[in-house]
């Protein structure tokens, strides 16, 4: 049986997901939950295929369903480092700056 891949976040992923729950949440109650919901179920689709999403550079990207925002993330033997989850109207050299 295949066992999970760790799943680490960068610190400041942890505090992209809390704004951006939080200003969802602010919008329509309990649209910040879909929106963790829809973090979930990307996590779950990368871990039953990490290298099976769209590779830009080294890093990978699955784009989060039914919001504007793509999960950035990078796979090791036996962990997954999730670098950013990016909104997709941002100026993609913001993206490139956060992963490094």
């Amino acid at each position: 049986m295949k066992k999970d891949l760790d799943v680490i976040f960068k610190e400041e992923v942890h505090d992209l997901i809390i704004e951006s729950y939080n200003f969802y949440e602010d919008k329509s109650d309990g649209l910040g939950e879909r929106f963790l919901n829809s973090i979930a179920n990307s996590l779950k689709s990368i871990q039953k295929s990490p290298n099976g999403f769209k590779k830009v550079d080294k890093f990978r990207q699955i784009p989060i369903l039914k919001f504007p925002f793509v999960i950035i993330y990078e796979v090791f033997e036996s962990s997954l480092v999730i670098y950013a989850i990016f909104h997709t109207k941002q100026n993609p050299v913001k993206k490139l700056k956060r992963k490094k």
